[in-house]
């Protein structure tokens, strides 16, 4: 009704002006063009506050949380975005500043970014990131952000996804991978310790009974008992080793990142396999550099574990000559550093490359969750790097990684 009157306001105002200066015609002819202008503009102006009004609906029912700010301040922050930070819905946010929302330790990397935002404009990729709420708890997010105008000024929108179950849930499932690849390699530790420990009986029992005899030892009986010890020792070394490498793969992630040693674990992971591929394949080390990477050192483990048993379950026992597994270590290019591990085996069918890194894929029936190879991709990721599988050059497969390399470590 309101704007009706407003229509019917301005075209008596037009007739009065029109009829003082033209005649009857040309003032009912030009009111009729006033009138449709005016109805027009109506029209577009209830279009605007009625596609204003869905979009606001949309956007605050929204699962996911929406911020807008214009460098440090907070100018909106949409209903879910209440809840996920802790704020309630009669809270005023403008006065927040934009990275109390973000966990300490990320505040001057998340600044950068929003910095950055700005001068290139949007979309960032999407990135994880720790925030923090308005009591203190950290949470985990997936951010996606870009630049737009609010209230006819440049300022940034982002869309803040609460990620923790997930995270939790796929931090069970790495453990879990961690565990299936430490049973798989039981056998093969079983096998390990039980040759030195025979050593270390055998040549104790044999020492046990010189010395029951009780007769002065000649120096045939001392060069018999140095040889005894000598293998006590050796034995005794090689078990130390074994278990030393069974608890660089077992250990957790409490440390968080490190520098690590990327020649150092490929070579655990090679012992610790090295019973699985014995009687299949020979292990061809093609170490170019050393190289180090920022990562976990227990989860690379894992992703090398992981690739180096695939590779022994793709090459049949028995024909240990025409094959091999080559484990490739150098520098790349842009401080990145190369892994390659390639196997001889019966290969990956050429359609299935696309889907080997999904969850729950597997071209070995009976073998495994499928889950192993899409953990490796998560893992590797989350380190900044890349992994790809391919045919190789003749037969079997060949993985490769591309990590973000990192200085020695001090310690």
């Amino acid at each position: 009704m309101n704007e009706r009157r407003r229509a019917r306001g301005e075209a008596l105002s037009t007739i009065a002006r029109l009829l003082e200066r033209e005649g009857e015609t040309e003032a009912l002819a030009e009111l009729e063009d006033v009138v449709r202008e005016s109805e027009r503009r109506i029209r577009t102006e209830h279009a605007l506050q009625s596609t204003e009004a869905s979009f606001r609906a949309l956007i605050e029912s929204m699962p996911d949380g929406v911020i807008v700010h214009r460098g440090s301040q907070l100018l909106y922050l949409s209903p879910s975005g209440r809840r996920m930070f802790g704020y309630g819905p009669d809270d005023d946010v403008t006065e927040t500043h934009v990275l109390e929302l973000v966990h300490p330790d990320m505040r001057e990397r998340v600044g950068a970014r929003i910095t950055q935002t700005l001068e290139e404009g949007g979309p960032t990729p999407l990135l994880e990131e720790r925030l923090i709420r308005r009591d203190g708890t950290a949470f985990v997010a997936e951010i996606l952000a870009l630049t737009t105008n609010f209230d006819g000024e440049p300022a940034v929108l982002a869309i803040a996804r609460d990620i923790t179950v997930r995270k939790q849930v796929e931090a069970q499932l790495v453990t879990n991978d961690r565990l299936a690849s430490l049973g798989r390699l039981a056998g093969s530790v079983g096998h390990e310790l039980n040759n030195p420990l025979a050593y270390v009986l055998g040549n104790v029992t044999l020492m046990e009974r010189e010395l029951a005899r009780g007769a002065t030892m000649s120096a045939s009986v001392v060069a018999r008992f140095s040889s005894y010890v000598e293998m006590v020792k050796e034995g005794a070394l090689r078990m130390r080793d074994i278990v030393h490498d069974l608890k660089t793969l077992a250990r957790g992630d409490a440390g968080g990142f490190v520098s690590v040693d990327v020649q150092h674990i490929l070579d655990v992971c090679a012992n610790m396999a090295e019973h699985e591929l014995r009687s299949r394949a020979r292990i061809v080390k093609e170490y170019r550099d050393r190289v180090f990477v920022w990562g976990i050192e227990s989860r690379l483990g894992q992703v090398f574990s992981n690739l180096l048993l695939n590779a022994a379950q793709a090459i049949p026992a028995g024909n240990v000559d025409d094959n091999e597994v080559r484990l490739v270590v150098a520098a790349h290019h842009r401080d990145r550093v190369l892994v390659e591990i390639l196997d001889t085996g019966i290969g990956v069918p050429p359609e299935d490359f696309d889907r080997i890194f999904e969850p729950f894929f597997t071209t070995k029936e009976g073998l495994g969750t499928g889950l192993g190879l899409s953990i490796c991709h998560g893992i590797v990721t989350s380190m900044g790097g890349t992994i790809s599988a391919e045919p190789g050059p003749e037969r079997g497969t060949l993985f490769r990684l591309v990590l973000p390399s990192s200085a020695p470590s001090n310690g």
